[in-house]
């Protein structure tokens, strides 16, 4: 197909791409803005450059592109969809991508997908073991990795969120990238290698599982980072070699039993464990001083409870009155959290704790927390009153940034206040905090971006 073949032809709402294309030319679909399929049936096309462009601007004026790969597709060449210099006014409108039943793909070239941002449903004849199985061309630019919604076996109405990897021997770099929508993973004894973000960013993913008799021995570069609702895993003894921040920023991971021979990297960024302040790696599941009560996970560490994250999606949560602290990113990004009901015991709330929890209208925070992390509260957007306690002596900076709701902040004990832009500061610029209504202000955006003390 040449170039320009078909540039400009608005009015054009569907294209079938037969067996035999080997080649398309540069913006041969461009400006098809009434585009709303694709059926894509070429089965030894070549790759394409970054400078094809070839369905540039295709799909702005209709309901969104559907593309069909057809089952004897084994390779979706680099570039296809590729836009021209990034620009999103350019990019093809992709809603979604449809694998048809016993689809033969196993690569997917680089940035075939790149940055179809309207991309949300990726449905898949096949079942999981198939889909782990193909290549994504090795990098994240496959928003086929971002997709909201992955189907599988030919259900085209209910999204996986569970997975089992039963016959698959490895998992392919980036196939899950980014996919939150799933929450358990049970990977068989079969699987020998785990390839680089192949769970980078599962944000919801609590459980991952392996087989008692687990084969693994590979585990590549950042392959659960970013998934931050995981509290625990098992390493299996078979395990030889663990890639470069495999488990990093996993900020609710604090328990690891690692029954392989490996040594974890701990600490400094870039790291296998960087972000996880109170890990603790153990050699004996009995070992564990992990404690779930009432759907909420919690951690016992150096004398202290701290609560960990909730695990059975309630919307109204009350924290058990044995938790002594409530730990950084415990209700993180919860937009479906309405209440939480926090004890007398708690002395402190974590950093990022509650932030984007876009339903909490209100919250008590109790006479016996002394300081509230940074951007524990940053973006309750419905938020619209809170009072700070006498026993509160620091607050962190942006504690309550873009609370835009928030109208009324009442300082039980109003002396002493102080804000400076250094944590170690031990003095700076005096603050009145007699006025309810100013100190929303203040702490919304005035001093928002300052560490708040006071002298006691």
């Amino acid at each position: 197909i040449g170039s320009y073949a078909f540039d400009g032809c608005s009015s054009l709402t569907s294209i079938t791409i037969p067996e035999g294309v080997t080649n398309i030319g540069e913006y041969a679909f461009r400006d098809c803005t009434g585009l709303t399929e694709i059926n894509f049936n070429a089965t030894n096309m070549s790759d394409l450059s970054e400078n094809n462009y070839v369905f540039d601007n295709a799909g702005k004026n209709g309901t969104g592109i559907v593309i069909n790969i057809g089952a004897n597709v084994t390779r979706i060449p680099a570039y296809l969809f590729y836009p021209r210099n990034n620009f999103s006014e350019y990019l093809p409108n992709i809603i979604s991508v449809n694998f048809e039943e016993n689809s033969q793909c196993t690569e997917i070239g680089n940035y075939a997908f790149y940055k179809c941002g309207s991309l949300t449903d990726v449905y898949y004849g096949g079942d999981i073991n198939d889909w782990v199985s193909i290549s994504f061309g090795n990098t994240s630019a496959n928003p086929l990795c971002y997709a909201e919604n992955l189907y599988l076996n030919g259900d085209t109405t209910t999204p996986v969120t569970e997975i089992n990897i039963d016959t698959a021997t490895s998992i392919g770099a980036y196939s899950l990238y980014s996919y939150e929508k799933l929450t358990k993973v049970t990977i068989g004894d079969q699987v020998t290698s785990i390839g680089n973000y192949a769970f980078y960013g599962c944000s919801n993913l609590t459980t991952v599982t392996f087989g008692e008799n687990s084969q693994l021995t590979s585990v590549g570069n950042s392959v659960f980072r970013y998934c931050r609702s995981l509290t625990n895993i098992t390493i299996p003894s078979s395990v030889t070699s663990i890639g470069s921040g495999a488990f990093s920023d996993c900020y609710s991971l604090v328990e690891v039993v690692n029954l392989s021979n490996e040594t974890f990297n701990v600490g400094d960024y870039g790291t296998d464990f960087y972000n996880n302040p109170i890990l603790e790696i153990i050699t004996d599941e009995a070992d564990s001083k992990l404690v779930t009560i009432d759907g909420n996970v919690y951690k016992d560490y150096n004398g202290e409870r701290y609560f960990i994250m909730n695990i059975d999606g309630s919307r109204e949560i009350v924290i058990d009155s044995s938790a002594t602290r409530i730990y950084q990113y415990a209700f993180y990004n919860r937009s479906d959290i309405t209440s939480v009901t926090i004890p007398s015991s708690v002395t402190s709330i974590g950093q990022r704790a509650f932030q984007s929890c876009s339903r909490l209208t209100s919250i008590m925070i109790p006479s016996s927390v002394t300081s509230i992390g940074g951007y524990a509260f940053s973006n309750c957007s419905s938020l619209t009153n809170i009072t700070i306690p006498s026993s509160v002596t620091s607050i962190g900076r942006y504690a309550f940034s873009s609370c835009n709701s928030l109208t009324s902040v009442t300082f039980e004990n109003t002396e002493g206040w102080w804000v400076d832009t250094s944590s170690t500061a031990t003095s700076g610029t005096s603050v009145t905090v007699t006025d309810p209504t100013q100190n929303a202000t203040y702490l919304k955006s005035t001093y928002s971006n300052y560490y708040w003390k006071r002298n006691v």
